[in-house]
């Protein structure tokens, strides 16, 4: 058994006994190398799950065919999501999650090199919780990661996993 096959809500117990999984939209791999190896060395017990583009990203929430399998690739606690990609960005992601029921909720956290208030504040309108700059120091980048395993593995409260 996986853990999603009971089709009750998780307690927070329940969360605690198992590691959160964090879908990340990134394009880029030296970014997502980078990024892995932060939140390894800030300790954050969550098991990190990558995909290229925009189009993956759909792929995966909608449990497309490579993806279809929830106890090889469980559906998500939250997205880390890139907003310049190839093939579908961020911003048509966004819109794509928002308007269905199965991922309007999900926690998104944009996480972009862009800082351009267009940016942040378009991604926010169509659904984002935050908005990060990406960090251009590797210890920036494991102060950012340990930030978002304090809150959304530590203190963050998801509802059940049926999906």
């Amino acid at each position: 058994m996986c853990g999603c096959e009971r089709n009750l809500p998780l307690t927070p117990w329940d969360l605690m006994a198992r590691l959160l999984n964090f879908l990340v939209a990134e394009d880029n791999e030296n970014d997502r190398f980078f990024l892995e190896s932060a939140f390894v060395e800030a300790g954050v017990q969550a098991v990190l799950t990558f995909v290229c583009d925009g189009e993956d990203v759909i792929e995966y929430l909608g449990g497309g065919v490579r993806f279809s399998d929830r106890c090889q690739f469980p559906y998500p606690d939250l997205l880390l999501l890139d907003m310049r990609m190839r093939r579908c960005d961020g911003f048509d992601v966004l819109k794509w999650m928002r308007g269905r029921a199965a991922t309007r909720w999900m926690p998104v956290i944009v996480l972009s090199s862009s800082s351009l208030e267009k940016d942040v504040k378009l991604a926010l309108d169509l659904g984002a919780n935050s908005y990060l700059q990406k960090p251009v120091s590797s210890a920036k980048l494991v102060e950012m990661a340990r930030a978002i395993g304090a809150f959304w593995a530590g203190h963050n409260v998801f509802p059940g996993c049926a999906r």
